[in-house]
């Protein structure tokens, strides 16, 4: 997020290309699928920034309101807010930004199966990608109740 470029938005093909020097698992470049509501989304954005004056000298697509890269002490703020306007049960759990990727990550496989939901989420191994098809306890009553 901190890192994000302008320059990686393809919106026409709906993708981030992410080269290798800024894709901290691939030595290559890694492409990122985005769902057509986040392209709208960036090119709103893309077309926004123009008009603040603290990207004029950036290609860095997100700038905090005192013109510095967001990173982890930024976002962190904003985090349990989300949360909240989600719906998203907060008490009794440790939640941070990397706590969403289990859960986009099992969707992803339900979804692409198990080789698109790799490539998606950079894993080199299918072991890494194998730790996210764990069924939730209503995916396994659901299972059973069908088995009999």
């Amino acid at each position: 997020m901190g890192r994000a470029k302008v320059s990686w938005v393809d919106t026409k093909n709906g993708i981030l290309r992410i080269p290798p020097h800024d894709a901290v698992k691939n030595s290559v470049h890694w492409y990122v699928t985005i769902s057509d509501h986040t392209v709208q989304i960036l090119e709103n954005w893309i077309d926004e920034r123009k008009q603040y004056e603290k990207y004029d000298d950036t290609e860095l697509l997100w700038l905090t309101k005192y013109g510095n890269p967001y990173g982890t002490e930024s976002l962190n703020p904003w985090f349990p807010n989300l949360c909240d306007e989600a719906g998203i049960d907060r008490s009794n759990r440790s939640l941070s930004w990397y706590s969403i990727r289990p859960s986009v990550g099992r969707e992803m496989v339900k979804e692409m199966g198990i080789h698109g939901a790799a490539a998606q989420l950079r894993h080199k191994s299918m072991n890494s990608t194998l730790q996210y098809i764990r069924p939730t306890a209503e995916e396994r009553k659901d299972a059973l109740d069908k088995v009999g």
